[in-house]
């Protein structure tokens, strides 16, 4: 039974679809967890923000994610989910390089960019998420999600360790390198962008199956059903 479940396992992850998926959720990840583990510090030691000001910071996003999540979701279910990706992973693209280059600056227009970020940053999440579930065959769809799960956290790991490896502190305790920090985290958006053009080969080639193996588009098949009731 191990063997047979192995083999399974093995099977399903090389499928070509669900391989592009588990690089799309990795690069998804990397645009984020690269800047947001020092996002406060940043804003604390370069923007010259206080710490209490980081309540609005978080107050503010969590409330328009609140309201507009909904809304994304909605015009993902009506204009397409691939659409409404790429317009939300192009806005935390750009969002991503504002915030990342930002100089010293006064609370308010502070708070009209990081809520930008994290409107557009939480957005992408809805339609990327229901593409990668349609890009699992339906019969491995269980692994399929679990190993997603599973290179999420790997792919939060990693995008700190790269973090750490590029992200400094200086003498002044202003951190050095946050804006490589956010060239990665923006090349990795775009990458993924150019991923999800493909995350739903999966479910189209299991539905062509499906449709080859129906009596009515196949016409040996029908052939062989027309006789038989003839």
């Amino acid at each position: 039974m191990p063997v047979e479940s192995a083999a399974e396992t093995l099977a399903m992850l090389r499928q070509p679809a669900h391989l592009r998926a588990y690089a799309f959720m990795i690069m998804l990840v990397m645009g984020s967890f690269t800047i947001a583990p020092h996002f406060s510090d940043f804003l604390v030691h370069n923007v010259g923000r206080a710490k209490d000001d980081l309540a609005y910071v978080y107050l503010c996003g969590g409330l328009l994610t609140f309201v507009t999540l909904p809304l994304v979701g909605r015009c993902a279910d009506r204009f397409g989910k691939r659409r409404v990706f790429r317009l939300m992973a192009g806005c935390t693209l750009v969002t991503i390089l504002v915030l990342t280059n930002l100089p010293a600056a006064p609370l308010l227009p502070l708070l009209v960019i990081t809520t930008l970020y994290w409107i557009f940053t939480s957005g992408r999440w809805v339609p990327a998420m229901a593409l990668v579930t349609s890009s699992a065959l339906p019969r491995y769809r269980g692994s399929f999600m679990s190993i997603s799960a599973s290179l999420q956290q790997m792919a939060i790991g990693l995008a700190a360790v790269v973090a750490g490896a590029v992200i400094g502190e200086a003498e002044s305790g202003e951190l050095t390198g946050y804006r490589a920090a956010g060239l990665i985290a923006a090349v990795s958006t775009g990458i993924s962008m150019l991923l999800a053009g493909g995350l739903r080969l999966a479910q189209e080639t299991a539905e062509t199956s499906l449709a080859v193996d129906s009596p009515d588009d196949s016409p040996v098949l029908a052939q062989t059903v027309e006789d038989f009731v003839n």
